[in-house]
């Protein structure tokens, strides 16, 4: 039988060519929508346009859909938009869809909720995870599987993009070629997404405050997120905070203040930078909320004692200490980076008067070097908190292809309190 090679040869061309478009696009047009910080009565929706001067968004509260509103905005010079949806009603659906110079596309409409009114009892999902290597892994199923779980909150610990680099271009080109991944794009156009950078999303492998490229960095992030307090300013600082009902959280910084991992500990020795340091202490003593929700991309101790809190000992029993002191109770720790998730209970009872639970969860898109074939890919971590029973609770899963992997436990508020010795 007579094979054309030729022709085979050319259809295969065509096929991969076509794949590597779907996910790889050198030069896209438009990137986005993502919803981004979202509150009781506002909401902030980023996108990405290469051309256009007329931007449009039309959105509607599902409940009363005769009622449509509308706002227009400007990109900014580096092709950022962000509508700054006003006057939303908590706690309800919103459908809407953008238009550019009034065309509009299937890819530019989706849904979110609102957070209920702030201090209020509730439930809810957030969907958590790390670490995403869109160069080397541009199928991301996990997405899918997060999407169908219908979180509320989408929040993001760092290691968002392997950039390893200090040029701001390529971090910028990462970021939107993560944000044309299919699945993830599906999510975020959807849910409230939050971000915080880890360190090869700053500048390379467990950098610090001496980084060349921080700056660059800075400048990527800040057009890449809306998250609240950080885009939307000129301060260095992109920690910040949100409230989800009466659930406190707050998103730290591990990387722009950070000294060296190789500096001798002392008081000198700081992981936050003081600002920092104390503007979440001060959060943590003025919060009412019965679960404080600590997330920062750097683990407590586990498995990475070169690039976690092991060797800043003398900044995590202050900070333990604070919490002791101040009997601030309800603290919870999230991380990821270390290419596994797991529950971990620290025995701080002596430094910070209760058992520090920390929920890590990492390696939902990424396969590098020598873990090509990492069990662990397609991991994260969903926290279902219920905050109407008289004992509030918080119900953590882990989310794995790999069944021996998926676990599940639930805290409960009055197991995360300072207990004074008789």
């Amino acid at each position: 039988m007579y094979i054309n090679y030729k022709w085979i040869s050319l259809f295969m061309l065509f096929i991969i060519a076509g794949s590597s478009a779907l996910y790889s696009e050198d030069k896209p047009q438009w990137v986005g929508p993502m919803i981004g910080h979202t509150i009781d009565t506002e909401a902030i929706i980023w996108m990405w346009s290469k051309n256009g001067k007329e931007f449009t968004i039309r959105y509607k509260n599902v409940g009363v859909p005769s009622k449509q509103s509308e706002a227009k905005t400007l990109p900014t010079e580096n092709g950022v938009v962000r509508f700054q949806l006003k006057e939303l009603e908590p706690d309800n659906t919103y459908a809407y869809q953008i238009s550019i110079d009034k065309k509009t596309n299937t890819h530019w409409k989706g849904q979110f909720r609102t957070a209920p009114n702030p201090g209020k009892p509730t439930t809810f999902v957030l969907a958590t995870s790390s670490c995403m290597n869109v160069k080397q892994l541009r199928n991301q199923p996990a997405w899918q599987k997060m999407a169908e779980l219908n979180p509320s909150i989408n929040l993001l610990l760092g290691d968002n993009i392997y950039g390893d680099t200090d040029d701001s271009r390529i971090m910028r080109d990462l970021y939107l070629k993560q944000r044309r991944v299919k699945d993830f794009a599906a999510l975020i156009r959807n849910v409230p997404t939050y971000a915080m950078w880890d360190d090869h999303d700053y500048a390379k492998n467990n950098s610090d405050k001496t980084a060349k490229g921080k700056d660059a960095a800075l400048k990527a992030f800040r057009m890449a997120w809306a998250n609240p307090n950080s885009s939307l300013t000129g301060s260095p600082d992109i920690y910040y905070s949100f409230q989800w009902g009466n659930v406190d959280f707050f998103v730290l910084d591990a990387r722009y203040h950070r000294s060296p991992n190789k500096d001798k500990d002392s008081k000198k020795k700081l992981m936050l930078g003081e600002k920092q340091f104390k503007w979440l202490c001060e959060k943590l003593t003025a919060s009412k909320a019965p679960f404080k929700i600590i997330a920062c991309g750097t683990t407590i101790n586990s498995n990475v004692k070169k690039d976690s809190w092991e060797t800043f000992n003398y900044a995590r029993k202050r900070l333990l200490s604070y919490i002791k002191e101040k009997k601030i109770g309800g603290v919870i720790y999230l991380s990821g980076d270390i290419h596994q998730s797991k529950f971990l209970k620290h025995t701080t009872q002596d430094e910070m008067g209760y058992p520090l639970h920390e929920i890590i969860s990492s390696c939902i898109a990424v396969t590098h070097g020598k873990e090509k074939s990492t069990e662990h890919t397609g991991s994260f971590v969903t926290l279902e908190f219920d905050t109407t029973k008289e004992d509030p609770t918080v119900t953590s899963r882990i989310h794995h292809p790999k069944p021996k992997y998926r676990k599940e436990q639930t805290i409960r508020a009055s197991q995360l309190q300072v207990v004074k010795k008789p």
